[in-house]
């Protein structure tokens, strides 16, 4: 059987910094250990961003067979991030001529004036009148640049996300128009060139934004991990795109024939029930357990970078933090933070709304000055006091900028490191598509979790009888009893979890993509039959 992975995602997608990324990297390893030729079809845009996945993740540029829509990116997002997101060469050549004749002109006349005044008067005159016939047109010019450079600053205030791969409210949303339209004609094309090609036996899509896939000749198999913005309407509803990627799921889903989710609650509650597939046609296959221990089990450049024995220890973990710039807080705060002494709760996720933070923030908070207890707040979504979000705004409101720190957009090597040196791995989130990954990213390096009772964690967890380590994700004080309780018995929570995590360990991506192998000759076999 021959895989082939479909991805759609727009320019802002950065694979080696996010789940999505380390969920396809898992995969991918496991059906070339397995020896399955695997073809990856993407836009052009996300070759740079995959090769860095790659290379982050350990995988061979040369085991996959990459198919783009074209050689070079669209001419419209070239402009785009020309013009908008102010991507671009520094062109400083011709500055810098300018400012050296400018300069010498200063100093020429700094010492001519300084010899004798009156016997370069006729020189200074002829400058001063060539001054005043270039003054005009150079006023006018000046004119033109402001203008336009107060146009593209509000461009690029409505779209800076793009660059950093989140999405924030914003009033307007007819800058995101030309990007929603190039993307989706970029899909369009991936489709066509994917169609042209015999380069796969079936097509699996990791996520249900693209409509065209269903539109590609082999089989399709599609990923619905979650319509989170569907359940959470309301409070989706001021977010840019929301209701556009929720039409686009939807048409998605209602064309497809053949789904993989990553619970059976999201199988029979979304797919089936909500959208009435066949319930032969959506197979829950859990996802693979993302252990943080190979990004800090050094044996690698990174070793003999931060000049550190190549060995699993804390010490390195510590090392890795010093050399991370905090973004939401004056960079010299984090840089001489010692990460040897201060003591953190760690949760690693985007600030979206579903997240639930705010009840994390408002635990935290009670903790630290109702309770006295001398911790950190650790989170790696975008919290910054130029971007608006309710997070950021709980945050600065209540004085708590240097408390809870925002490490966004760090590499799998730090965010391993993030795990190993916090105290406790906190996750408020409501919904999931699956069973969370930051318990596993937690407890691969012995920091373990209390977790909000979410449909996901209540179907296996509490199954696993660890209802004492998760918490009612409402209920901010009982979020705050369970930290407060958990913090000094850190190795007894430990403990209690390492049964369960265990088990989850043994889902490692070469167990993962068998199941999907098994699932992929099911739905083969069901599409032949019903051809």
């Amino acid at each position: 059987m021959r895989v082939g992975f479909f991805l759609g995602y727009g320019p802002q997608a950065r694979y080696g910094t996010e789940g999505l990324g380390r969920y396809l990297g898992g995969l991918i390893k496991g059906f070339t250990s397995e020896g399955i030729p695997v073809t990856l079809a993407a836009p052009i845009w996300s070759k740079k961003s995959l090769e860095e996945l790659f290379i982050e993740l350990d995988i061979p540029i040369d085991a996959v067979n990459f198919v783009f829509n074209a050689k070079g990116e669209p001419f419209v997002w070239r402009v785009y991030k020309w013009l908008v997101l102010k991507e671009r060469k520094r062109r400083s050549g011709m500055l810098a001529l300018l400012t050296k004749i400018l300069g010498e002109i200063v100093i020429r006349f700094t010492r001519t004036s300084t010899i004798s005044f009156g016997k370069y008067l006729p020189l200074y005159i002829l400058l001063f009148l060539l001054s005043l016939i270039l003054f005009i047109p150079a006023v006018i010019l000046l004119g033109i640049y402001y203008l336009v450079s107060k146009v593209l600053n509000v461009a690029r205030g409505k779209t800076s996300h793009l660059k950093k791969g989140s999405i924030k409210e914003d009033e307007d949303s007819s800058f995101l128009e030309v990007f929603h339209v190039m993307t989706n004609v970029v899909v369009e094309q991936l489709v066509e060139v994917a169609n042209k090609q015999d380069c796969c036996d079936i097509w699996y899509v990791p996520s249900s934004f693209w409509p065209q896939v269903n539109d590609l000749k082999k089989t399709v198999v599609i990923n619905v991990p979650d319509v989170v913005t569907s359940v959470y309407a309301g409070e989706f509803a001021n977010v840019v795109g929301s209701h556009k990627n929720t039409s686009e799921v939807k048409k998605t889903i209602e064309g497809g024939k053949y789904f993989i989710t990553y619970s059976e609650y999201i199988r029979k509650s979304v797919v089936i029930g909500d959208f009435g597939k066949r319930a032969d046609c959506v197979v829950a296959v859990p996802h693979v357990n993302n252990s943080s221990k190979p990004f800090i089990a050094t044996n690698n450049e990174r070793a003999k970078d931060l000049n550190t024995p190549a060995e699993f220890d804390a010490e390195l973990s510590q090392k890795m933090l010093k050399k991370m710039i905090c973004k939401s807080c004056p960079p010299y705060y984090a840089k001489r933070m010692n990460f040897e002494d201060v003591h953190y709760l760690f949760y690693a996720s985007q600030v979206r709304p579903h997240k639930n933070i705010i009840t994390l923030l408002r635990a935290y908070e009670y903790l630290l000055r109702e309770r006295n207890i001398n911790v950190k707040l650790f989170l790696t979504g975008v919290v910054n006091p130029n971007e608006y979000s309710d997070v950021t705004a709980y945050i600065y409101e209540h004085g708590l900028e240097h408390d809870v720190l925002s490490f966004s957009g760090v590499p799998a090597s730090t965010l391993a490191a993030l795990y190993k040196c916090a105290d406790l791995v906190v996750n408020p989130s409501l919904y999931e598509g699956g069973f969370p990954f930051t318990l596993g990213e937690g407890m691969s390096v012995g920091t373990p979790s209390v977790m909000a009772r979410s449909p996901f964690v209540i179907e296996t967890l509490e199954v696993a009888g660890l209802h004492d380590a998760t918490f009612d994700p409402y209920n901010w004080e009982d979020l705050a009893a369970k930290i407060e309780y958990w913090l000094p018995r850190r190795q007894e929570l430990y403990d209690l979890e390492l049964p369960f995590y265990q088990e989850q360990e043994k889902r490692t991506p070469d167990v993962v993509a068998r199941d999907y192998l098994k699932t992929f000759e099911y739905f083969l076999e069901l599409d032949s039959k019903r051809a």
